[in-house]
């Protein structure tokens, strides 16, 4: 079964323009363990992609319909370019929070590519506080309140030293199930079998939903 957008998700796509992206930021201002001689970027990098496993936003991405005969479907990803969705960046000296809201507004502004999944960190060095910052941009299309969750989970931890999260036997079944069916994406005549159904489907909703 093909896993379409909502028509809501949907929305976010089809009103999206290069004067009105339709993703979302957040910034986040951490400080630096004492001590700490390696590079922050890198273990970011590590950390993530450790805990990819536990928000499907990470690894899914879109496939359009033909002729746009209904939303776009999520599939998975062949492969996640890590070095392109985690990004580093060093302000230039002094570093100050002008310089730092300056940088985040040019790395809000451009769209996500949509031929990837949809998200792109930027970890950001060089305040002259010493703090470092780690700016997430998501489309508002693959995050919704539960994702959201799932998102925050993976990324975050109330452990300085989170342990290794490893898949339960729920999460590898899931994924297992996911892989099989959503891996590749569907030919373009499945694809027009599956619009045709929710079409139908839909307009069917709408007459049994209508005033007499």
């Amino acid at each position: 079964m093909l896993n379409h957008l909502s028509a809501l998700d949907a929305l976010f796509l089809y009103l999206e323009t290069p004067e009105t992206p339709m993703h979302v930021g957040s910034l986040i201002l951490m400080e630096k363990p004492k001590g700490h001689r390696t590079s922050f970027y890198k273990n970011i990098r590590a950390h993530i992609a450790a805990r990819m496993h536990l928000a499907p936003l990470f690894s899914r991405k879109l496939a359009f319909m033909p002729f746009d005969l209904a939303n776009p479907i999520w599939v998975e990803a062949d492969e996640i370019d890590l070095d392109g969705h985690i990004q580093w960046l060093k302000l230039p000296k002094p570093g100050t929070r002008l310089q730092l809201e300056s940088a985040v507004a040019k790395l809000h502004e451009g769209m996500l590519d949509r031929d990837r999944p949809l998200w792109q960190f930027t970890v950001i060095e060089g305040l002259e506080s010493g703090e470092v910052a780690f700016y997430a941009k998501i489309h508002h299309a693959g995050l919704d309140g539960q994702g959201g969750v799932a998102l925050a989970q993976a990324v975050l931890d109330i452990e300085p030293r989170p342990a290794a999260r490893e898949k339960s036997t729920t999460e590898k079944s899931a994924a297992a199930s996911s892989a099989s069916s959503s891996s590749l994406t569907p030919s373009a005549a499945r694809m027009i079998s599956a619009a045709f159904r929710t079409s139908v489907a839909q307009y069917g909703k709408i007459l049994r939903e209508a005033p007499i």
